[in-house]
């Protein structure tokens, strides 16, 4: 699973509530939704083959 969106998804401790599955967290400094969709070849495509899920979350949502 992949977790994408502001820093605060670095601090989130998934493997805890997803200890069966493999996950990646990709966070970056307050990031909003157009800054993923910009790095998306960076942070998203590499792990295509590796995705099932894709939560993006941003600051606002909290």
């Amino acid at each position: 699973m992949l977790f994408v969106g502001s820093s605060s998804i670095c601090m989130w401790q998934t493997h805890k509530y997803f200890p069966d599955l493999p996950v990646i967290n990709r966070g970056f400094g307050g990031s909003q939704i157009f800054e993923v969709n910009y790095f998306a070849g960076r942070i998203v495509i590499p792990t295509v083959d590796f995705l099932d899920l894709c939560i993006v979350a941003e600051e606002w949502m909290r």
